[in-house]
């Protein structure tokens, strides 16, 4: 429920930043154009490459570093929970109707755009920008534990 929260939070920032620039939130969204054909076809590509060329490299790299292609970690991360039905239902619906707009909204019609202004460089502009994005995946699941 805190990745909602966040969101949230960043939608409530780039309502407060885009007025100031007299943007309105519909104008970071942008026009969608699904072309079926094309996109689904390079999508589901996309995901079968890139399906092969990381599950065998972490399988390989778990071996190496755990000595076991599925190591067993310690009981307090998420593999080892059960989620309640509500937090299920809320996971495959509602969640990711928020966080994925919210995030695209935030790192690439937002930040990207002005940090390439601010750098005049669309690769360094680039880089900063996927770096975050990354660091901020980098903390999930967040599970506080006193260990």
């Amino acid at each position: 429920m805190y990745g909602t929260v966040v969101d949230m939070g960043c939608l409530i920032l780039l309502v407060k930043f885009s007025r100031r620039e007299g943007l309105r939130l519909h104008h970071l969204i942008g026009p969608i154009r699904l072309r079926w054909e094309y996109d689904v076809v390079l999508g589901l590509g996309c995901f079968l490459l890139c399906m092969q060329a990381f599950s065998w490299p972490a399988l390989l790299a778990n071996q190496f570093v755990f000595g076991a292609t599925h190591p067993s970690f310690y009981p307090g991360l998420l593999a080892a929970r059960t989620l309640p039905r509500w937090a299920v239902v809320y996971s495959l619906s509602l969640l990711w109707l928020i966080w994925s707009p919210s995030e695209e909204m935030t790192y690439n019609r937002y930040a990207l755009p002005r940090i390439e202004a601010l750098t005049r460089s669309k690769l360094l502009a680039f880089v900063l920008v996927s770096s975050w994005w990354a660091l901020q995946h980098s903390f999930i699941p967040f599970i506080l534990d006193s260990k």
